[in-house]
């Protein structure tokens, strides 16, 4: 299908926002497969709803309520739920069936799983088989790593987001293969960047953009195989030397400076309307051997999936799904599910072959389940109660006629029964609101979040502006963000790092860093624009004609290219 012109099926007004959205053909052979019925939200709503159940970076001290040992948790412990630390949550003393009931057609399949969902034990934190890796989340296989959010196979990263297999890495996120790695977003094989973004197999270079091939290079944009490159011009070793020597990249200011004057330069240069690679009959961005993929945002090899994010390894014939792969097939209205899952239905954090689920949390290796927490396997249960084949198939299709009525079937679980509020969730950083909007909008709100304001015990502007000066003492010390003021602190490994590779002390906390970062990957949304490109070169005559959607809107001042003139630019 074009997406720029689909085949209209059908066009709705959303119940939540009001705005205009279509439902295509393709759309719609899509719910019957799945025996869903059409979206009453747009794509937009539809993704707040689930991502306000997914707490990636909010986390709380606690304490086991099976070992009774100290804790860090996703959840607050204001929500009163039973929590276990990873041990105590995989052992064979409790089964989630111990919690099954009958379902009640007098009441809400919402109210029955709400119960349910404060009923059983939670996970406080998903870190699989890691080592020595506090405050991790939604992560396995790493080692020596710091609050270190849906990565795998890493060691020694801090503070990051997104990495496979990287080591020695802090403040970076979505990079694959890399090492020594500072403040970084959207490499792949690169080793020693500082401060560069959608890059690959660079190395020891500082600040660049679209990069490939590039060492030793500094404040370049869209070049490819070069070295000893300063701002796109050629320059000997020395003169390169030279030049780094006179930057003040070993103070804070000095790279602030630094920064401002790389964003002034870097936008006199085309962009590419999305980044692509190998993205066949694929509109969306951050997009690498995918196939059919529409309104997708960071799709590696993955086919078929729409109104999708981190859609990955494999995943094949998904809609409005989050953070979906490894395998997965037929999934809807998912989050975190994957794991070789097929035909899932709304599900959150099912993984590990879950197949013909629906309304289902935190679930491995369930077949057939409905409205079921915390099931490690098993088959044919609905709110954890186990029934015969039989049984079950005659109590869902009674639950699903039941669920049309009340208008609860076929689409996420409302946001009223989330654990989390939504200032604590992803949905916040992606489609950020104000308290009153956000209760307005049906969604809860934690008024006692964590973290801390005026707790500082030092100011940065009393700290040494050099790293080489700042005392091995500062690890004990509370620091206070200049830019939202929220504390947090330095732990000794990233004091090591910081030191080794004369990177200074930042004056912004890990959130701010965080969220910097991921603003410049641009919004999950898409807008339609004709390439800039005016060069008659380019196999043109005038304005190149060729339009597109793209996640630059209109408004922005990045000089946008489609895939041809912008190949043309940089060959």
């Amino acid at each position: 299908m074009n997406y720029m012109d689909p085949k209209i099926r059908n066009r709705k007004d959303c119940l939540q926002c009001k705005k205009s959205f279509i439902i295509t053909d393709q759309d719609w052979g899509f719910y019957q497969k799945m025996a869903v019925l059409e979206p009453t939200l747009c794509p937009v709503c539809r993704a707040r709803r689930r991502l306000a159940f997914r707490n990636e970076r909010t986390f709380y001290k606690d304490a086991c309520a099976q070992c009774k040992k100290t804790i860090v948790s996703q959840f607050s412990p204001l929500r009163g739920l039973i929590v276990y630390c990873e041990s105590c949550y995989w052992k064979d003393s409790w089964e989630g069936q111990e919690y099954g009931r009958d379902f009640d057609f007098s009441k809400t399949f919402g109210e029955q799983f709400d119960a349910l969902n404060r009923a059983v034990p939670h996970m406080a934190m998903i870190h699989t088989n890691s080592e020595n890796c506090e405050y991790t989340h939604l992560a396995a296989n790493n080692k020596n790593s710091y609050m270190l959010i849906e990565s795998s196979d890493n060691e020694s990263c801090i503070h990051s987001y997104w990495l496979q297999k990287c080591r020695d890495c802090i403040d970076t996120s979505y990079a694959h293969e890399s090492e020594k790695m500072y403040n970084c977003d959207d490499c792949v094989n690169c080793y020693a960047l500082q401060y560069c973004r959608n890059c690959s197999k660079c190395t020891d270079s500082y600040f660049l953009l679209n990069c490939r091939d590039c060492t030793n290079c500094y404040g370049c944009v869209n070049l490819s195989h070069k070295e000893y490159c300063v701002f796109n011009e050629q320059k000997t070793k020395e003169e390169y030397k030279q030049f780094i020597a006179s930057k003040k990249l070993t103070i804070w200011n000095g790279v602030c400076a630094a920064h401002e004057e790389f964003e002034k330069f870097s936008i006199g240069y085309p962009r590419k309307y999305a980044y692509s690679q190998n993205a066949e009959g694929c509109a969306g961005n951050y997009l690498r051997n995918a196939k059919n993929c529409l309104r997708a945002f960071h799709a590696y090899d993955c086919e078929n999936c729409t109104y999708a994010e981190h859609v990955w390894r494999n995943a094949k014939d998904c809609m409005d799904v989050s953070t979906v792969g490894i395998d997965a097939q037929l999934v809807y209205d998912s989050i975190n599910t994957a794991l070789g899952v097929y035909m899932m239905r709304c599900t959150n954090q099912c993984w590990n072959g879950s197949n013909n689920c629906d309304f289902c949390f935190f679930c491995g290796g369930l077949s057939y389940g409905f409205g079921c927490v915390a099931i490690k396997k098993g088959d044919h249960c609905i709110l954890n109660k186990k029934y015969s084949q039989e049984e079950y198939d005659t109590l869902r299709e009674k639950i699903i006629t039941h669920m049309k009525e009340t208008g609860e079937w076929g689409h996420f679980l409302d946001p009223k029964y989330s654990l989390f509020g939504y200032n604590e969730t992803i949905a916040q950083e992606e489609y950020p609101l104000e308290k009153e909007a956000a209760v307005m909008a049906g969604f809860q709100w934690q008024d006692l979040i964590s973290g801390s304001r005026g707790k500082e015990t030092i100011m940065s502007a009393s700290l040494p502006e050099s790293i080489a000066d700042i005392p091995d003492t500062i690890t004990k010390e509370v620091l206070a963000c200049v830019q939202c003021h929220k504390n947090y602190n330095i732990i000794s490994q990233e004091l090591k790092f910081y030191r080794a590779n004369s990177i200074p002390l930042p004056q912004l906390c890990p959130d701010c860093r965080h969220s910097r970062r991921i603003a410049f990957r641009g919004p999950n949304e898409l807008w339609s624009r004709q390439c800039m490109c005016d060069k008659n070169g380019h196999e043109h005559a005038g304005k190149c004609p060729a339009q597109f959607e793209t996640t630059y809107s209109p408004d922005r001042p990045e000089i946008i290219y489609c895939g041809f003139c912008y190949q043309k630019e940089v060959e």
